[in-house]
């Protein structure tokens, strides 16, 4: 049942993100009103970069190269998502919330290797982020409205499976 938990991750950020968008919407109309899209949407990617932390501090086997293509693979996924919160609000996120995110990701690779979720947890962890993932990639790396760089996604989407791949031969080789 992966595909209900990585589903249930693309609903999620999807449903954080459109909700945000209204309540921020709503909060230039009446700047006088508690910004409530904007906690929502702080306090929502805080648990995804806690997670993320996380699942990079529980590698089965921790290979050098493991841990190397992992940290690239997740760099590029942040440096995306970065691109769309910064977009939301560029003085909050420059202020504050990117620092606050970055300990956030420590602090989940620090509960990563100070505790030992459940395997059923972890891969709970994985499937959602997996769905995460994808619909953070289809909102920020793909353009739109007739900008689109085919060859570039392609290429990276290439990429990013051969490095899981190359991870995944990493953890199970003797």
């Amino acid at each position: 049942h992966m595909y209900l938990v990585a589903l249930i991750g693309l609903v999620t950020v999807y449903w954080l993100e459109t909700t945000t968008e209204r309540a921020l919407l709503e909060a230039r109309s009446q700047p006088s009103k508690t910004n409530l899209g904007g906690m929502l949407l702080a306090g929502g990617y805080g648990l995804y970069f806690l997670q993320l932390g996380y699942l990079l501090a529980d590698m089965p086997r921790p290979e050098p190269l493991a841990y190397l293509l992992v940290g690239v693979v997740l760099m590029l996924h942040a440096l995306g998502m970065a691109h769309g919160l910064r977009s939301a609000n560029s003085a909050r996120y420059d202020a504050s919330l990117r620092w606050l995110y970055s300990v956030i990701l420590a602090l989940g690779w620090l509960i990563g290797i100070a505790t030992q979720l459940p395997a059923t947890v972890v891969m709970f962890f994985s499937a959602f982020t997996a769905g995460a993932i994808i619909i953070i990639a289809i909102r920020e790396e793909l353009p739109r409205q007739g900008k689109t760089h085919f060859p570039a996604f392609l290429g990276g989407a290439i990429l990013t499976s051969m490095a899981a791949l190359v991870v995944q031969e990493l953890q199970t080789r003797p």
